[in-house]
């Protein structure tokens, strides 16, 4: 049995951690794979330029993008909407179920009665699905730092750095509300 109650909430989400890894590089390895149809492809910028800036506001064109630039490809396809959301998605869930799936699990009880403190209970409780939302944004740096390599990406690892940084920041916002809001729910 594990000691700390963040490694077992960890150790439980595993099997989900590793497929919305998979998921992920999936995904990454997909928009990768595209770009050089795109970059190589000059009237898509020339589309995109004529498009209404109400559109180009919704797509996540604001200002002068490049499409054809490999931070603009990135930025528009994966940044804008894409990445937010999935790892919203993966933040809301792994925080709401840290709480009420041991209480749907039948577990709570139990680990509630160790002689653990409440206070480092939700600690740990909280800091699981945030260490979930880290690894996930680890893995997608590292899949779209290989995939930028493996078609001639020019962006930086600093540059990468940063974008999933920023998308990170909004799911790691919603870690702790989820947690709450699935402890009050059980």
């Amino acid at each position: 049995m594990l000691r700390s109650v963040g490694l077992r909430t960890l150790h439980a989400a595993g099997r989900g951690l590793l497929w919305w890894s998979v998921g992920l590089c999936a995904m990454v390895a997909l928009m990768v794979a595209v770009y050089p149809t795109v970059r190589d492809d000059p009237a898509l910028n020339k589309l995109v330029k004529q498009y209404p800036e109400a559109l180009k506001a919704f797509i996540g064109f604001g200002g002068e993008v490049d499409y054809l630039s490999a931070a603009g490809y990135l930025g528009s396809e994966l940044f804008s909407f894409m990445v937010p959301l999935l790892l919203l998605v993966a933040a809301i869930g792994a925080g709401a179920r840290a709480i009420a799936g041991e209480e749907e699990a039948g577990t709570l009880e139990l680990l509630l009665s160790c002689p653990v403190s409440r206070r480092r209970l939700a600690l740990e409780k909280v800091a699981a699905p945030v260490v979930e939302v880290v690894v996930l944004g680890t893995v997608l740096l590292l899949s779209l730092w290989g995939g930028a390599r493996a078609v001639g990406m020019d962006v930086s690892l600093g540059h990468l750095a940063a974008a999933t940084a920023s998308a990170l920041l909004l799911p790691l916002l919603y870690c702790p509300p989820a947690l709450a809001v699935g402890a009050a729910e059980s």
